[in-house]
């Protein structure tokens, strides 16, 4: 016998204890018996089933879309020593959950030298896929950025196959160039202002990414940041093509760096771009995700139910964790001080940053990116941050007071 749920405050504690709840029961249950069980356990409250039916449904969409990939893993290899337009293809650089990378090399000295090569995965092979692929060349077509890989070309296979023939990026995850070159918390924050630059370019552009993570940002050894994979970025309302692409969306995400409204299916705008590179920041100061370890259910419900520790907090728990030893040596030694003053210098206005940037609501975020990247610079520069508005006053009595009295004759 299933009992009717009584009615609670949407996104209250409860609330999500309830969602929980009845995403545990109904995932054990068969797929053709899920529907019933929610009609009857969740009774009148159609915001509690729709909740836990969009996560059903998310769950399903990241399983699919992993199994999918395992299977064709290796098909495209064969593809290695043909040439596309005057570039002979070389390597596998990897794969991501649209298309497959391969490196490419031309002996023309009027091309560039090396060029990445994206190709649809052959198990997306499909019209509605094709579509999303293409989407993306468009979409790359309309951005001229410094820090944003460029399209150099594209077409398709004699089977249809969609590719595109892009910029090569020579360089690591921001995070691994980070701590691989021991950048300080200062420097971190300088480069990533840069990265914030560049996607407040995209959302000028009407073009919000949907997949900022390390792996989608690389540095070069000259410590110049490249924005990577457009290819499941979505176009605002008043970009022309948007009613086109507008049916072809699908709900593909990295669980780590996804918005709550990504995870749940909600209307997306560029905050859910702010909430990435929250993400980002934060293991960027810290070394870890707010979420790390936490397996695929446990971490959808921790985000979407906003459950946070401010970065100096994680730093100070995890020094108090004798099985971290490890751990803190790693990311105090990759910043170049000691973990309890790392710990000290992100109380505060780094906290406040981060915490704003990671809003669960997308309206306690930062409006927009070039807000966000605003802030860092504040701190920079010993400003007061708007992260922490409340103390406002407060803050620029204090930074007046340090300042030094000037000197008359």
């Amino acid at each position: 016998m299933t009992l009717t749920t009584m009615a609670v405050e949407p996104n209250s504690q409860t609330w999500w204890q309830q969602v929980e709840h009845h995403y545990d029961r109904a995932s054990a249950l068969p797929a053709e018996q899920r529907e019933g069980y929610l009609v009857e356990a969740c009774g009148p409250d159609t915001d509690l089933m729709n909740e836990v039916a969009s996560l059903l449904d998310t769950d399903e969409d990241v399983l699919d879309f992993m199994e999918q990939g395992l299977a064709y893993e290796d098909e495209q290899e064969a593809l290695i020593g043909q040439t596309l337009e005057g570039y002979r293809i070389v390597r596998k650089l990897g794969s991501g959950g649209m298309g497959t990378v391969f490196l490419a090399e031309s002996q023309d000295f009027f091309q560039d030298r090396h060029v990445a090569v994206k190709l649809l995965k052959p198990q997306l092979n499909n019209e509605s896929w094709r579509r999303r692929f293409n989407a993306e060349r468009r979409i790359l077509s309309h951005l001229d950025h410094p820090n944003i890989a460029g399209l150099r070309g594209g077409g398709h296979l004699a089977d249809g196959t969609p590719y595109l023939i892009m910029e090569y990026v020579e360089g690591e995850p921001i995070t691994t160039f980070c701590d691989r070159r021991g950048l300080s918390v200062a420097e971190r924050l300088r480069l990533f202002r840069k990265v914030c630059a560049a996607v407040h370019y995209s959302h000028q552009n009407l073009i919000i990414h949907r997949d900022l993570k390390p792996d989608n940002i690389f540095v070069t050894e000259a410590g110049e940041p490249k924005l990577l994979d457009f290819g499941i970025a979505k176009l605002q309302a008043s970009h022309p093509d948007h009613q086109q692409l507008t049916t072809t969306q699908n709900r593909c995400f990295t669980p780590d760096y996804a918005s709550p409204e990504q995870i749940l299916g909600y209307q997306i705008s560029p905050r859910a771009d702010v909430y990435a590179l929250g993400i980002v920041l934060y293991q960027l100061l810290t070394g870890f995700k707010p979420f790390s370890g936490l397996p695929g259910n446990q971490l959808l419900f921790a985000v979407c139910r906003g459950e946070r520790t401010k970065p100096s907090e994680f730093l100070t728990t995890m020094m108090a964790d004798p099985t971290r030893r490890v751990d803190v040596t790693r990311v105090g030694t990759a910043r170049r001080r000691d973990v309890a003053s790392l710990a000290e210098g992100l109380r505060g206005d780094l906290d406040a940053i981060v915490s704003k940037a990671i809003s669960r609501v997308p309206e306690q975020r930062y409006e927009h990116v070039e807000a966000f990247g605003d802030d860092v610079l504040r701190y920079l520069l010993d400003l007061p941050v708007a992260a922490r508005e409340e103390n406002l006053w407060r803050r620029a009595f204090g930074w007046f007071k340090r300042q030094p009295l000037p000197l008359f004759a």
